[in-house]
């Protein structure tokens, strides 16, 4: 899977927004590559994250066809056993799920 170089100035300019806390959203995936991220935060502190779902719904239907994964920042290195989880979970429902984390204070993702 690729990131596209837009997908990454949306995270830096996202991060900027939370202060240190986690945040997240969902990846738009096409042909193996992360072409946008809409971010859909619930609720957010220092170490925990819920998604929301009213800025999936607003995107038009040719773009939610693309919804294939999830992206969240958060205070540790990797996937914790939630995000193994949820991916798991996600993969079941969409058959296929792309998962893309980074640190909240690091300027790369895995």
């Amino acid at each position: 899977m690729r990131i596209c170089e837009k997908v990454k100035h949306q995270i830096v300019e996202e991060r900027r927004k939370w202060h240190g806390d986690e945040f997240g959203g969902y990846l738009i995936v096409k042909n193996d590559c992360v072409q946008e991220i809409v971010f859909d935060v619930e609720y957010s502190n220092g170490g925990y994250v819920e998604f929301g779902v009213k800025a999936l719904l607003k995107l038009p239907k040719n773009k939610q066809k693309f919804v294939r994964g999830w992206f969240h920042a958060h205070p540790i290195t990797g996937l914790s056993q939630t995000d193994v989880m949820t991916t798991m979970k996600l993969t079941n429902f969409w058959g296929r799920c792309y998962t893309v984390s980074c640190r909240v204070t690091e300027n790369y993702c895995s």
